[in-house]
Formats: structure tokens, C-alpha cells, sequence
């Protein structure tokens, strides 16, 4: 004998696995069809980068960048 529990359960599982792949069917062509696309983004190039200049003394030692509120 199956309890309720075990038939409520099951019940469940075959609602959600079916949605479930609907829903990554739908994400998956959404993504071949560049609806969702990345976002493309500029580098800089390995003569351009400057380690000893990652941010600017002006801008690290600015002391009203940011509230406490903000922190």
C-alpha cells in the first residue's frame, strides 16, 4: 500500500520535472536565438595595463567617496 504522503510526493515530481525542463529549453533557445547575450566588454591590452596604477592616490585617499550609509 502507497501512503498519501508518498502518492502526494510523486504527484509533485511529475509536475515540477516537466516544467523544469520546459523551462531550460526556453532559456537555452532564448540564448541561441541572442535574446540573452553577453555583455561585451573592453580589456586592456597587455602594454596598456599598469599594475603600480590600479586606482589613483587622489581617488583611495578621498575621504567623502563614500557615506557610512553606502559602506
Amino acid at each position: 500500500m502507497i501512503s498519501r504522503t508518498h502518492s502526494v510526493h510523486a504527484v509533485a515530481v511529475r509536475r515540477i520535472v516537466p516544467m523544469a525542463v520546459v523551462i531550460g529549453l526556453v532559456i537555452s533557445l532564448m540564448g541561441a536565438f541572442g535574446v540573452i547575450s553577453a555583455q561585451s566588454v573592453a580589456a586592456y591590452t597587455g602594454s596598456e595595463f599598469k599594475p603600480g596604477l590600479i586606482i589613483s592616490d587622489s581617488e583611495f585617499y578621498k575621504s567623502d567617496a563614500m557615506s557610512d550609509a553606502r559602506i
